[in-house]
């Protein structure tokens, strides 16, 4: 049989063809072994063919179509990847028709399904984190691929690149927790049978972060945020104030911020429970210092309705450059007051490895130093606290005057910290 010479198939071609007295198969040059089927009757449909293991094979795909159960050009020509796609990691697409090529479960239908279902329903920060993820680690990597055949040696793979290549424990570990996540709801929704990860132990050993960062290298962090100055400088600050979580803060629209209500009388930020991590409403009690710093800051025409936006109006995400502008920062400046000390700015290095988080374990920990109460800092931070048990299901207070003291506290022996000479910053209540 001669070999039938490929060509670009067009939507406007097909739908042009007329019927013969016999079935016609063309070839599409842009996907390997597609080809359109012209019954004799007018049907037109989509069929894949392949070599495996020396044999020539023919796959039916679908009807030509835009309704239910067919496919249009694009759709077959993306149908015609995942085959390919499976034949290059050594799955037989006719045996498994049912399984990889069954578009419900393929990796990423079965993700967007996981999302529908599960990551939707998380804290709006925990959500973007969970899609980063997969968007960035796994994806690329596993899309036309069925959920039924992603092996346990494919997610050690998968794990160990992420940990050697990019050298990065903490991302390797979070993508380890996630993808454990999955395959178990998987399990639950009886989309598989049993998990790849089944035992499987981290692929990193990381212990907990305990950094605190020092007097000292708080006052570096708030200056070295002066300099780099809005919007991120700005959040960084917010974060020391109030001890927050980096996506709550950067992320505050102004309605969040209230001046007075009925049941509170002082300025306060209410955290609305689909904002915050652990789905609980929260009240944080804004100090002199923290609410200074946010009327002061501009109403940008590009979207008034938010505080922290960059230059387009939307959210931040350039994190890694404001951190990068923020360590410069504190070099310049450690290095600037060696001299002034008489000392070799040459010799000095740069501030101990820190990240954005640290900050909030630091503000819990000078609280404690503070001689607040533990279950006071707990609620400062939103956490569930040492409140357990009986207990926690009957103990609804919400602390908010003794949130409001604390942070107050904090805030001045902040500026202290900041201006250790004594001069006198003021801040004036809006």
């Amino acid at each position: 049989m001669p070999k039938k010479t490929a060509i670009k198939l067009t939507t406007k071609f097909i739908d042009s063809l007329k019927p013969a007295e016999k079935r016609r198969e063309i070839p599409d040059a842009a996907v390997t072994g597609l080809y359109l089927m012209v019954q004799p009757s007018g049907t037109k449909g989509w069929v894949m063919r392949f070599r495996w293991e020396g044999t020539q094979c023919k796959l039916t795909l679908a009807p030509y179509g835009e309704r239910e159960g067919e496919l249009t050009l694009k759709d077959a020509r993306l149908a015609g990847d995942r085959v390919l796609a499976q034949l290059r990691q050594g799955i037989n697409p006719i045996d498994t028709k049912n399984g990889p090529l069954a578009d419900q479960d393929l990796v990423e239908n079965v993700y967007a399904e996981f999302h529908k279902r599960h990551i939707s329903r998380l804290a709006a920060s925990t959500a973007r984190s969970y899609e980063n993820n997969f968007e960035a680690d796994v994806l690329p990597y596993w899309t036309g691929r069925n959920v039924k055949g992603v092996k346990r040696r494919d997610v050690k793979t998968r794990l160990n690149e992420i940990l050697d290549e990019r050298d990065a424990p903490a991302q390797a570990n979070q993508t380890y927790s996630r993808l454990k996540k999955f395959f178990n709801w998987c399990i639950e929704e009886e989309i598989i049978d049993a998990s790849p990860m089944a035992r499987m132990p981290k692929p990193a050993d990381q212990s907990d972060r305990t950094r605190v960062l020092s007097d000292e290298e708080i006052r570096h962090v708030w200056l070295a945020a002066d300099k780099i100055g809005f919007p991120y400088g700005t959040v960084i600050k917010g974060l020391i104030l109030t001890g927050q979580r980096k996506t709550e803060v950067a992320d505050l629209p102004r309605k969040e911020i209230i001046m007075k209500t009925a049941d509170l009388n002082e300025p306060h930020w209410l955290l609305p429970s689909e904002r915050a991590k652990n789905r609980r409403e929260h009240v944080v009690p804004l100090s002199p210092e923290m609410l200074t710093l946010l009327t002061d800051l501009p109403k940008l025409n590009t979207n008034p309705d938010m505080y922290f936006v960059n230059n387009r109006g939307n959210r931040l995400d350039g994190w890694s450059d404001a951190k990068s502008k923020i360590d410069y920062e504190i070099l310049v400046l450690r290095r600037k007051e060696a001299i002034e000390r008489g000392e070799d700015p040459a010799t000095v290095e740069p501030m101990e490895e820190w990240v954005f988080h640290d900050l909030r374990r630091t503000v819990a920990t000078k609280m404690g130093a503070l001689r607040i109460q533990p279950h006071v800092i707990e609620a400062v931070l939103n956490h569930a606290g040492i409140i357990k048990g009986v207990a926690k299901v009957y103990n609804r207070y919400s602390y908010v005057d003794e949130k409001r003291h604390a942070l107050e506290l904090w805030a001045r022996t902040l500026m202290r910290i900041i201006n250790p000479a004594g001069n006198v910053i003021e801040f004036v209540a809006a």
